[in-house]
């Protein structure tokens, strides 16, 4: 919106040509700079064949429609939030918002939704609410029961994939963002006379990552998994748990961003075993 200096068309086309959501970007970037300049002052261009009486798929409403429910939520917002609504000179209404300084709310992961604030089903309803466990969720519950994953991405072309480098079901995990590592997470009870060891088989997809191994929050293992430590294409690991016998034992496995900007991880194996 700021690149394009005014030029609605400019703006667009470079929320389009920025990548990823480019149907969304460039109308929501539309959606923004048109609300500011009003439906009357837009070049032809953006209005000569609309057509307000056709209705959108799946929904009951039309241009006019949609327009109309807008400004109702629109008034009852500003009401809401302390603001007013007047006359001008000539009678046509003048909505007065309230000036505040911006405050940013807290970091919200999708795929860790924190508890729901002013929701307006009761317990018993919320009971009978099924939510949809993420693409990932589903696939480690079948590679490796017990496992949970967080700030990983979602997304269908991660998960399982059926052949990776000669091994099959594979499970291919991706994190969040460059900062924050993929983590898959288990809380298991060691006997007290227990001898375990963790095996993983791991590998890498174009660049390079850390395999990071935590017991109860103390790192085990940090090892990088690239091409320089996987020579035969997959690299075998294993990691003693002994010291954690007769404990409740929290294991994390970290798919930790190194210096690349596709730190894919190849999990070939995660297995729990007796120690050799």
């Amino acid at each position: 919106m700021l690149y394009g200096n005014g030029d609605l068309l400019k703006s667009m086309q470079i929320s389009m040509r920025a990548g990823q959501d480019s149907d969304c970007n460039p109308a929501s970037t539309g959606g923004v700079l048109f609300t500011r300049l009003g439906f009357s002052q837009l070049p032809a261009d953006f209005t000569n064949g609309l057509d307000r009486s056709q209705k959108w798929d799946f929904t009951s409403y039309n241009f006019d429609a949609l327009i109309d429910v807008c400004e109702k939520l629109a008034r009852q917002v500003v009401l809401q939030e302390g603001g007013r609504i007047e006359k001008d000179a000539s009678g046509a209404d003048v909505l007065v918002i309230p000036v505040r300084q911006p405050q940013p709310g807290p970091l919200e992961q999708s795929w860790q939704p924190g508890p729901i604030a002013n929701s307006t089903f009761t317990d018993q309803q919320l009971k009978q609410i099924n939510q949809r466990t993420s693409h990932l969720a589903r696939d480690l519950i079948k590679f490796a029961p017990g496992w949970q994953v967080t700030d990983c991405i979602d997304s269908p072309d991660l998960g399982l994939v059926p052949t990776v480098q000669g091994k099959k079901n594979v499970l291919f995990t991706f994190p969040a963002d460059q900062q924050t590592p993929c983590r898959l997470t288990q809380t298991i009870q060691l006997p007290a006379a227990s001898q375990k060891v963790l095996h993983l088989v791991v590998s890498y997809s174009i660049g390079s990552w850390d395999l990071i191994v935590k017991a109860n929050h103390k790192v085990l293992l940090d090892q990088n998994i690239s091409g320089d430590t996987t020579p035969s294409g997959w690299s075998e690991v294993t990691v003693d748990l002994s010291a954690f016998a007769g404990q409740e034992t929290y294991l994390e496995l970290l798919n930790q961003p190194a210096y690349s900007q596709f730190p894919g991880a190849y999990w070939a194996s995660i297995k729990l075993e007796d120690k050799p």
